[in-house]
């Protein structure tokens, strides 16, 4: 497997590189049939492939890769149809590839392929064979491919399910639409000429996705990394199909990262609720902590400002007559009182002013920062083709 999968990807990368003397616009129908080639053999459908590897290679006669493909498709052809003219063909084919590639690429396949089929047509000769009828002249066909999976293409008004389509018409002009879910539709008009085989290629755009978001007001969004604004999102977010990373921050609230899949042409919902964060509990209860302070420092002074009183009083007493024992005792305890309160009022009015700026401290800095995202596995853009006779899957760039 990891052969052939390597001789896929040399075959599509000598494929994509065009000769000097190759016409630009042939390249890139031999391109477009090329791809509907490959497409029509993965599925099975031998005759079809080998009317577009045929057409690919009358466009773009000096390239191995396609005339390869040729002689693959006309050797599974044969075994369906039994026609000597296929297998002849094929066996010239086999041998202009061999003639093309000295060394290197899938000569192993062709030299067993062309052994096979040599031994088929020795068979064949051994008997008699009746005169050939006369052939047809070849009809105006059409080649309709698409890059949309499940895609349905109409060939004026009659749908078909299958792609690439290739279809015998009339000469002039044909209407082709391709439908697909998820995509948006792709109508075009294509003239049929009498005796070719006339490829068409229809891209289809992915109709856009949404995502309808709610979050807790005044919260910052980012998508991919990429600010949306704060919450409320007005209306809904347009975004390519596929996953997405969606971040909500707010001060005081723990971070969120969401990961969400969006479908081509839906609206996904999605609600994100915010966790008051630790630091901001930590603040609340540090402010409390500097409330509570105030107060019993306010108490604490009071009281001090109470027993100073009663010691005035004692003092006031005095000046006018001799004060006894009981109210000496008085005025020194209210003194003693009054220093205790004093120093306790300041040490709980310290306290509570350390607790507020501890508290504004931790309000002020709680300002989340986005989660890490997580590792999102995506396939990067590319195209897929099968090359006929050898199992495996290339991805490759531009023809």
């Amino acid at each position: 497997m990891k052969r052939l999968t390597a001789a896929l990807l040399v075959s599509l990368l000598a494929f994509a590189a065009p000769a000097r003397a190759d016409n630009g616009e042939n390249v890139e129908k031999a391109r477009i049939l090329f791809n509907a080639g490959a497409q029509a053999y993965a599925a099975g459908r031998y005759e079809d492939a080998v009317h577009a590897f045929r057409e690919a290679h009358s466009l773009t006669p000096e390239r191995a890769t396609v005339i390869f493909s040729l002689a693959q498709a006309e050797r599974r052809h044969y075994t369906v149809v039994h026609d000597p003219e296929v297998l002849r063909a094929a066996i010239d084919h086999f041998r202009r590839y061999l003639a093309l590639v000295p060394e290197g690429g899938r000569r192993a396949d062709a030299i067993a392929a062309l052994g096979e089929l040599e031994a088929t047509l020795s068979g064949l000769r051994d008997k008699a064979e009746p005169d050939a009828a006369p052939r047809a002249p070849p009809p105006a066909r059409i080649m309709v491919t698409t890059n949309a999976p499940d895609a349905v293409i109409s060939l004026d008004g009659e749908a078909h399910a299958e792609s690439p389509l290739l279809e015998v018409v009339g000469p002039g002009r044909h209407v082709v639409r391709v439908s697909a879910p998820g995509f948006l539709d792709e109508q075009r008009q294509v003239v049929a000429v009498e005796g070719a085989l006339v490829p068409i290629e229809i891209t289809l755009r992915e109709r856009p996705s949404y995502l309808a978001l709610t979050a807790p007001r005044g919260a910052w969004i980012a998508i991919d990394g990429r600010p949306q604004g704060e919450a409320p999102v007005p209306g809904r977010i347009e975004l390519a199909p596929g996953p997405h990373l969606v971040t909500v921050t707010q001060w005081g609230h723990d971070a969120r990262a969401e990961r969400v899949v969006l479908a081509r042409g839906h609206v996904t919902p999605l609600a994100v609720t915010l966790r008051t964060s630790d630091q901001r509990r930590v603040s609340q209860m540090l402010a409390g902590g500097f409330a509570a302070g105030l107060v019993g420092g306010a108490v604490l002074a009071l009281g001090a400002l109470r027993q100073e009183n009663i010691a005035k009083r004692v003092l006031a007493d005095a000046e006018v007559e001799n004060i006894s024992a009981t109210q000496l005792e008085q005025y020194n305890t209210a003194r003693e009182s009054r220093d205790a309160l004093r120093v306790a009022s300041y040490s709980v009015f310290g306290l509570s002013c350390a607790l507020g700026v501890a508290a504004a401290a931790t309000f002020y800095f709680d300002n989340p920062k986005p989660p890490r995202a997580p590792r999102m596995v995506g396939v990067q853009r590319g195209s897929i083709a099968i090359l006929p006779g050898g199992a495996g899957v290339g991805i490759g760039g531009t023809f």
